[in-house]
């Protein structure tokens, strides 16, 4: 069966909903009349069943065909959306105006019309009965009759307002445009204030009659009718007020639901509204929080500018690559778990041919990290070539980072001084993780005993020196914690046994490639997920 076109399923709804409220209101008048009012059937033949009917079958028919002229932007806008066009600027416009207004218009056609035909009923009730007798208590039990009828045409407009919305909603979440203060407004208070008044008239004017007018009439009050017209009256105050405050509750948990999805998966930078769907206090929630999103696109993309410049001057502090050293390798690599980040490692090229390597992790990420790891490299760089003891040199950049640094921040730091014709390697450790040693043949990769107060924590600390003999083929790895203390989606850490074991099975390889087989097995035991910035710097004797 072939689908509808969308524009006629929205038509056909609203004739269903409009026949549903017509014959809605005749069952209840007719009922009313026939149970209440105590109208003969010979009555009800001759004049009210012809005259209610009439007016039911009128109301529908003119509220569809306003309906279908109404809502003629609506359909020609779905029309375009169907056949995979794009509409006009212009039409769309027109279109969600007319989406906006038509429940609060029609609302305001069905009480209109049901005063009109209310009035028009009774004059011709009493010209078809009553013309030369009227009862003494005609008039009360009229406007009795009329309160009644006119409360329950303001009862069903409000639920033909609840629920025409409910089509409408689907095609506004499809366009953009209009702000609640550019269309007709029924704010919710008034909503609930006509809904509890009608439900209020409906109820005192049908119990009022019970109590009042049958002993007027000289008529005993039938117990069990009056239970009856209990129950159904207070079946239909549920039915309205439930579905009035659903039809609220909907734009709130839209509202909610759209937030929840908007939440779960934005991308930092990325500007993402809601749709306005209503034109009450829900409708200026959403455009409030539409001009909080465009604002916060401006300043993310003002702070993306920021960071990408940052990012930029960060990269030109690390080594794009290592000067030759005649029988020595060096490589190295550091990922960001952010723009900017807090790890770091450097070459300090020394006298006599030695050269200086240093690698360190600030406390933290983002650019408190990286403004720290900026300024212990400018002072590594100026420290290192003064003093040839490494354990000094941290000392020195210590004093100097506890002066400038404060709340707690500080940084771990491993700083190496290589003498590539002895083969030795001396080193000095603030704190930083312990470095790894291994071997020509990868076999017995063993992690170096290190360690001191980080950097910034306290001055005046004394840093112990580590003499390390490096045999040709082997060498030394220095590392943050961001490969160790790696997590999968279990919250296992990568670890030390992981870490020491990928340099038994690449032995013989490459510093880079060794580089990026473990920066590839982290990520593949992470799940892609990194949370701490990652650094790996490696150094090989070759003979």
């Amino acid at each position: 069966m072939l689908k509808q076109p969308a524009s006629r399923r929205l038509k056909g709804r609203i004739w269903r909903l409009a026949a549903c409220m017509g014959a809605v209101a005749f069952a209840v008048i007719t009922l009313g009349n026939q149970f209440i009012q105590g109208v003969t059937f010979k009555q009800q033949v001759a004049f009210y069943l012809p005259v209610v009917s009439g007016q039911c079958l009128f109301v529908v028919l003119a509220l569809y065909a306003l309906s279908a002229a109404y809502l003629r932007p609506v359909l020609d806008t779905l029309d375009c959306f169907e056949e995979g066009r794009e509409p006009a600027r212009q039409l769309v416009a027109k279109a969600r105006r007319a989406a906006f207004n038509y429940p609060l218009d029609m609302l305001v056609f069905l009480a209109l019309c049901g005063i009109g035909l209310i009035l028009i009923f009774h004059f011709s009730e009493w010209f078809f009965f009553y013309k030369g007798d009227i009862p003494a208590n005609w008039w009360l039990a009229t406007f009795q009759a009329a309160a009644f009828e006119l409360t329950l045409t303001v009862s069903l407009a409000l639920l033909f307002f609840a629920f025409a919305r409910r089509p409408l909603r689907e095609f506004l979440e499809k366009t953009t445009g209009l702000a609640p203060d550019e269309g007709k407004r029924l704010a919710i208070r008034s909503r609930l204030l006509i809904t509890i008044i009608s439900i209020v008239v409906i109820a005192a004017s049908t119990f009022l009659y019970s109590y009042l007018f049958f002993p007027l009439e000289g008529k005993p009050l039938p117990i069990g009718l009056f239970l009856i017209l209990t129950v159904l009256i207070a079946a239909f105050c549920v039915v309205v007020g439930v579905i009035t405050a659903s039809d609220t509750a909907r734009d709130i948990v839209l509202v909610t639901g759209k937030l929840e999805q908007i939440t779960r998966g934005i991308r930092p930078g990325l500007h993402q509204t809601l749709a306005v769907t209503s034109l009450d206090e829900v409708g200026d929630l959403v455009v409030a929080f539409n001009r909080l999103q465009r604002q916060a696109a401006l300043t993310y993309r003002e702070v993306d500018r920021e960071l990408a410049l940052a990012r930029s001057v960060q990269a030109e502090l690390l080594p794009k690559e290592f000067p030759f050293w005649p029988g020595w390798e060096v490589a190295g690599r550091s990922l960001s778990a952010r723009q900017v980040g807090g790890d770091f490692y450097d070459h300090i090229p020394l006298a006599g041919g030695r050269f200086g390597l240093a690698v360190g992790d600030a406390a933290g990420k983002g650019m408190p990290a990286a403004l720290l790891m900026a300024a212990v490299i400018g002072l590594l760089r100026a420290e290192a070539p003064r003093e040839e003891s490494p354990a000094k040199v941290l000392g020195r950049v210590n004093d100097l980072i506890c002066g400038t640094v404060s709340g707690g921040m500080f940084i771990t730091a491993l700083y190496a001084v290589f003498d590539p014709a002895a083969g030795i390697c001396t080193l000095a450790s603030a704190g930083h993780l312990s470095p790894v040693r291994f071997l020509p043949d990868g076999t017995g990769p063993e992690l170096v005993d290190t360690g001191a107060l980080p950097l910034g924590l306290a001055s005046g600390v004394s840093y112990r020196e580590t003499t390390l003999a490096i045999p040709p083929g082997g060498g030394m790895a220095f590392y943050t914690d961001g490969i160790v203390e790696a997590r999968n989606v279990t919250g296992e850490l990568y670890g030390f046994p992981r870490f020491l074991d990928a340099f038994r099975f690449s032995s013989g390889s490459t510093g880079e490639a060794f580089i990026l087989s473990v920066i590839d097995e982290v990520s593949r035991f992470t799940g892609g997920e990194q949370e701490d910035d990652l650094t790996l710097l490696v150094v090989r004797r070759l003979r």
